[in-house]
């Protein structure tokens, strides 16, 4: 039996964020694939949410993914 994950990926690239979250899913369909843009997105998104992982881009407009962490 598997535990169902919430996964928070964090990229300002709509594209990469696309390609983790189908890449998640295929492999665990189940899980739950949340998304944020930026560092100050993803901040406000774990306000709400316990992600079990968090894929997060370093290299990002405004805040970025070193000082969002």
């Amino acid at each position: 039996m598997t535990t169902i994950k919430t996964i928070l990926v964090v990229d300002d690239s709509k594209v990469s964020r696309m390609m983790i979250k189908a890449f998640i899913l295929e492999k665990h369909p189940d899980w739950i694939v949340e998304e944020a843009a930026t560092g100050e997105d993803a901040i406000e998104k774990v306000r709400h949410i316990v992600p079990d992982l968090i894929s997060m881009d370093v290299n990002m407009p405004g805040m970025g993914g070193l000082s969002a962490a």
